[in-house]
């Protein structure tokens, strides 16, 4: 079963939402077509007053008109390029994404590792592509590749590692605040721990994109973080976080900078 915030709403279909009872955290499908609802949990019986937002999925078909712009541009900007190297693949700089995820399949993977998709993320996977994507080097990351970056080698301790607390902080500010943190949240061997895979600061993150020119962008599924992106630099050095709130605000704003460029 999902684990959500009180009243978290999970974005299934276009047409349906799924909805978490925030006595209960049973999950509810419910339509969003009908306006303000008052559900009722078929399992504990508790009864609230519910309306469907609108922010995601506007936002959804707000970065589907950017990539189409986006794809328009890279066209004409790899044109150039392609009639001096005939045989290189297009593409690759075409935003190509895999198919999108069903419903279905992310439950199952929340379930099997017992956490809970950010919603803006989620509904990337669902209504735009599981990774994929690639331009000048960037991509977003199936869902099932989420621990590749991560140093999880034991298969079942990467079984625990996402619905482990994030611990992590927004901003360190030198080196030796860092260490510190370290020292302070895994004690004075936080380095054995790391080594047998018992603690890591990448608990309860995952990572969901990679650039060929740096490193992996990865993703907070819990705490005061959650869903927002960050890139950890080199081995043991500090994380270093987006400003952007969510996963969504996040690539819309690459997808801006893209287009102006």
């Amino acid at each position: 079963m999902n684990i959500g915030s009180s009243g978290e709403q999970q974005v299934s279909h276009t047409e349906k939402v799924i909805v978490i009872c925030p006595n209960c955290s049973q999950k509810l499908r419910t339509p969003i077509d009908r306006g303000e609802l008052r559900l009722e949990c078929p399992k504990c019986k508790h009864n609230w007053q519910w309306s469907p937002g609108t922010k995601i999925t506007i936002q959804i078909e707000r970065i589907k008109e950017k990539l189409e712009k986006a794809r328009q541009l890279q066209s004409v900007r790899n044109q150039p390029y392609q009639d001096f190297y005939p045989s290189s693949d297009p593409s690759r700089y075409s935003f190509k994404f895999n198919p999108p995820l069903s419903s279905h399949k992310i439950d199952a993977w929340e379930t099997k590792y017992n956490t809970c998709l950010p919603l803006e993320y989620r509904s990337f996977l669902e209504q735009i592509g599981n990774g994929g994507g690639e331009v000048h080097g960037m991509e977003m990351l199936r869902l099932e590749d989420w621990a590749i970056g991560l140093c999880f080698g034991d298969e079942d301790k990467a079984l625990i590692a996402p619905s482990q607390p994030c611990l992590l902080l927004e901003e360190y500010q030198s080196d030796e605040a860092w260490e510190r943190w370290l020292v302070e949240i895994a004690g004075e061997h936080w380095e054995q721990k790391y080594e047998q895979e018992l603690w890591s600061p990448q608990f309860g993150t995952i990572t969901v994109s990679k650039d060929q020119c740096g490193p992996f962008g990865f993703m907070v599924l819990n705490g005061s973080l959650r869903g927002r992106i960050g890139w950890f630099l080199g081995d043991w050095g500090s994380p270093t976080f987006e400003s952007s709130a969510t996963f969504l605000d996040w690539y819309e704003l690459w997808l801006d900078g893209l287009i102006a460029i």
